[in-house]
């Protein structure tokens, strides 16, 4: 059987069961899915059936680097946060917003499951930014999963959705138009994030909140909404915010992990030609993925 190019959604039972069915946006084992949406159509590249939870194994990385500075604005420091735009710059981010200032409860899931009358999210980083997707630029959504052969309850992995920003034409294609310089990157775009080759990284997927803000070291900051259990430095609200529900603990983390729909800063290095480049997790944080693809929604 040909790997696809998403991850299959899935629904749980109850939160409880959840502790089989968490880990990062990534993985192998199927789960069946139970969602009221029409039986799977889906294509012949990189669709990804819902993981197993092994809470030993983290994609992301638990140590710091620090960028030499040179330039800028404010220094590299975890305690920056980028600066917010309003719930108007972007519908998707709007839906994002929404979302997150009237949910009563979220957790880092691949077994996606959004109930917006009770304010109810479960879902990992890809499962997040189709869902909003799927509110704020419907059609650009389904433009990209038909593009990318993507089933009806699946979603495609973060390496397909950074292959299809790559492939746009400067231009765009009518449905997405993509951010090839930081300085093009608006509030509601999507960043994908590939993973390295040879790590154990699976990507990751992210919803743009605010404008990029220039650091010392020519670095930029940039506030973001996401699903992961990772916070993106001590500012992140995934630290405080009480609806955040915890993973399971395991040996390494006995207290679990704050994990679901949360908004933190990372930090973008540029590429020499200015175009989005490398992903931190945090300012002055760790480096994750490869290089990042960037691009704004139309409808």
């Amino acid at each position: 059987m040909p790997v696809r190019p998403g991850r299959r959604l899935a629904v749980a039972a109850s939160v409880v069961a959840l502790s089989l069915g968490l880990a990062a946006c990534g993985g192998t084992s199927a789960t069946p899915a139970t969602t009221t949406t029409a039986s799977v159509a889906g294509g012949p590249s990189s669709q990804q059936p819902a993981p197993g939870y092994d809470p030993d194994a983290s994609p992301y990385p638990d140590t710091d680097a620090t960028p030499a500075p040179s330039s800028g604005g404010p220094e590299p420091s975890p305690s920056v946060v980028g600066p917010p735009a309003p719930a108007s710059a972007s519908p998707v981010l709007a839906a994002t917003i929404h979302a997150w200032t009237t949910m009563t409860w979220t957790i880092y899931s691949h077994t996606d499951r959004e109930d917006a009358a009770a304010g109810t999210y479960q879902f990992d980083c890809v499962g997040a930014t189709d869902y909003f997707l799927s509110l704020g630029a419907p059609a650009a959504n389904d433009a990209m999963r038909a593009s990318l052969h993507i089933g009806a309850r699946y979603v495609p992995r973060p390496q397909a959705v950074a292959d299809y920003f790559a492939a746009l034409p400067t231009g765009g294609n009518g449905r997405w138009v993509p951010a090839r310089t930081m300085a093009e990157v608006r509030p509601g775009d999507i960043i994908a994030v590939p993973p390295r080759a040879g790590t154990d990284e699976s990507g990751h997927a992210l919803i743009v909140a605010g404008t990029p803000l220039l650091l010392t070291n020519g670095d930029y900051a940039l506030l973001v909404y996401d699903s992961t259990a990772t916070p993106h430095g001590p500012a992140d609200t995934r630290t405080w915010d009480t609806r955040n529900r915890p993973l399971p603990p395991t040996a390494a983390r006995p207290g679990g992990r704050p994990s679901g729909l949360g908004r933190g800063t990372i930090m973008i290095a540029p590429t020499s030609t200015g175009a989005p480049g490398t992903l931190y997790w945090s300012v002055d944080g760790p480096e994750y993925g490869a290089q990042i693809q960037v691009a704004r929604a139309l409808t």
